[in-house]
């Protein structure tokens, strides 16, 4: 009796590693990268099997511009990849508008990718991502850098339709930076929005730092409340004095910012090309204060915000001439992500109807 050994294609192995990465996340997002609803380890995970099992060494980013295990396979297959570009197809749709989202002080646009699925919307969404995830460039370290960036990359595709874009936290001063361009050289340009953004704490109103301020504090005496020994409450004291006193000297130095690492936005013990956009975006982030600015913008604010920052209408009604606000649930971090996102995405929507 004899056997027959059956030879699985590339697409049937990349297919059996991202069910096994992903679980049952896997058959919801039915093999589309950015439809599965997972975060960037769970991503790296899948491209770390490939990689042992394959000897195929695939970037997350890369991963990202393929959207599907059938387009991954196939590059594993045939050898030609795409060009490095911080243009992501998150959905398809028609020409005549295209919907910009722009990823966060992270870089990576995974994050928006559930809010992009659910906004009902004709054209096609494209997610921006920073430059030098993938080791192809220098990080930009400047607001303005980066808008141009994106601009040039936007009007090599869409120089005559109509653009929309939406910026998530640090995305959203990139967004407000890029949408006075676009509009200064009288592109058409239809919803301009930003999601929760503030600038450094330098920059904020004076108003704003002080009641930013006793939020904290009120914060911290919640939890001394919640230590009972002695030693743990005065260590607990010198601890936040340490943290008041370089928050003050933030606030006050004379010098753009601080170092990544003494920012509140620090995340150590990335990839080292994601921390090294991480921190220059974080430098970005710091050096910008922004201008007034004269047309449109809809600032969509958490019901709870950022514990970081203060309250983004506090600044944003003082810089811009046209602003509109639309409150959505949930925190600064929370409000891209299930449930609350069912309620953003509809809010969205709203406005690119309007």
């Amino acid at each position: 009796m004899s056997s027959i050994m059956t030879v699985k294609s590339t697409e049937q192995l990349v297919g059996e590693m991202w069910r096994q990465a992903l679980g049952p996340k896997a058959r919801e997002a039915n093999g589309r990268i950015l439809g599965a609803s997972v975060g960037l380890q769970r991503i790296s995970r899948f491209l770390s099997d490939i990689e042992t099992k394959l000897g195929v060494t695939v970037k997350p980013t890369v991963a990202m511009q393929l959207g599907s295990v059938q387009a991954l396979a196939e590059a594993i297959d045939t050898g030609i990849w795409p060009s490095p570009s911080p243009l992501v197809m998150i959905r398809d749709g028609d020409d005549t508008e295209i919907l910009f989202i722009i990823s966060a002080g992270s870089g990576v646009v995974l994050e928006l990718c559930d809010l992009a699925q659910l906004i009902s919307f004709p054209g096609k969404i494209i997610g921006l991502q920073l430059p030098g995830l993938a080791g192809e460039a220098e990080p930009l370290d400047s607001v303005e850098a980066i808008a141009e960036y994106y601009k040039m990359h936007i009007l090599r595709i869409a120089p005559s339709r109509k653009i929309h874009i939406l910026g998530y936290s640090f995305g959203g001063l990139v967004t407000l930076e890029l949408s006075k361009r676009l509009r200064a050289e009288a592109h058409d340009v239809g919803l301009i929005g930003v999601l929760d953004s503030t600038c450094y704490e330098k920059y904020w109103p004076k108003s704003e730092w002080i009641k930013a301020a006793v939020m904290r504090v009120r914060r911290k005496l919640a939890d001394m409340k919640k230590e009972k020994s002695l030693a743990g409450n005065l260590s607990y004291v010198k601890h936040c004095m340490r943290l008041a006193s370089l928050y003050v000297k933030r606030r006050l130095q004379p010098s753009h910012g601080t170092v990544a690492e003494q920012s509140a936005y620090y995340i150590g013990g990335l990839d080292p090309h994601f921390q090294r956009v991480r921190n220059a975006a974080i430098t970005a982030f710091e050096a910008y204060d922004p201008p007034s600015y004269e047309g449109k913008i809809v600032l969509f604010r958490s019901e709870f915000g950022d514990p970081n920052a203060c309250d983004p209408l506090g600044i944003w009604k003082r810089k811009i001439a046209d602003l509109e606000l639309v409150n959505v649930p949930g925190t600064h971090g929370t409000m891209i992500r299930k449930p609350h996102v069912h309620t953003l995405a509809e809010r969205v929507s709203s406005c690119l109807r309007s």
